[in-house]
């Protein structure tokens, strides 16, 4: 197996293949401490469900591929698995050859550090590829373009309900003036995120109430926290939405308390893997879609 600088395997992608030319896939990205890929078995089922719902076959040896291209790579990184569904003639791929899967590490080069939003750019929670990590990303593009075109570091996105719901490349928590949760989800049409799903986990663990719904634009001024998670960001602060401020203008103590938890979550498990243990249980199946978190 060949690689380029240990960083893509394999080298090259066609210029037929209907990922490069329609988006016709999906992907994971996966964050890797000293090692070891956090969450992997999550992030594979998810990687599943929507290879499933898409009607792409993955190859039943992934997970051991994906464990071979990391063994020579650095200890902290992010690793980008991405599949295709390969070459087809029409437009529907009903002729596809066989799926195509493409394996990079790149630089875990994520800041939490706390982040100006302005409101851009839409979602739509009733699509057929809503909740599937799919490679068109345009309108994230776009609408993180756009945010920064104004001064702000992210872009908070909407739904067709104009209910915000995700940043672009991340989910989104609020934590409301009653002290409880607000945190959109699937239905909302938020990515069933992986970091999203450990902290919310924690939270309940420690007693807070969560509300998966929208959060209406009017509702951010009156909120005393936002904050967004991510595998790179981990989490991070949202301090200021199209120039108001949240809350004190500062990451909270719900923040902070969760980003620590998260952490010990982390270290937790990356612990219990390198010394040979078990990961945490995986919850969904594979090949199912839909997450109500």
């Amino acid at each position: 197996m060949r690689r380029d600088e240990g960083r893509l395997d394999p080298p090259e992608i066609p210029a037929d293949d209907r990922g490069f030319l329609l988006g016709d896939g999906l992907f994971e990205t996966v964050r890797v401490y000293r090692g070891v890929p956090f969450r992997l078995g999550a992030h594979l089922e998810r990687l599943a469900a929507g290879a499933a719902w898409l009607g792409i076959p993955l190859p039943s040896e992934l997970e051991w591929r994906v464990r071979r291209f990391l063994r020579d790579g650095p200890p902290e990184a992010a690793l980008r698995v991405t599949v295709s569904r390969g070459r087809a003639s029409g437009l529907a791929g009903d002729d596809a050859d066989e799926p195509r899967v493409a394996l990079r590490l790149l630089p875990a080069e994520g800041s939490n550090a706390p982040l100006t939003a302005a409101l851009e750019g839409r979602v739509h929670e009733d699509a057929l590829s809503a909740g599937v990590k799919g490679l068109g990303y345009l309108e994230r593009i776009l609408a993180l373009r756009r945010a920064r075109e104004r001064g702000a570091d992210e872009a908070l996105i909407r739904n067709t309900r104009g209910e915000l719901v995700e940043g672009s490349v991340s989910n989104l928590v609020a934590v409301d003036s009653d002290g409880s949760l607000v945190a959109p989800g699937q239905k909302e049409g938020a990515l069933p995120g992986i970091t999203r799903r450990v902290v919310l986990d924690e939270a309940g663990r420690l007693g807070m109430a969560i509300h998966h719904r929208g959060l209406r634009p009017g509702e951010v001024r009156g909120v005393r926290e936002l904050f967004l998670t991510s595998s790179i960001r981990e989490l991070a602060a949202v301090i200021q939405v199209e120039g108001h401020r949240v809350g004190s203008g500062a990451p909270g103590s719900v923040y902070l308390q969760l980003r620590d938890a998260f952490r010990r979550v982390v270290e937790r498990e990356v612990a219990a893997e390198s010394r040979g243990g078990t990961g945490p249980p995986e919850g969904r199946r594979a090949g199912e879609k839909r997450d109500t978190l």
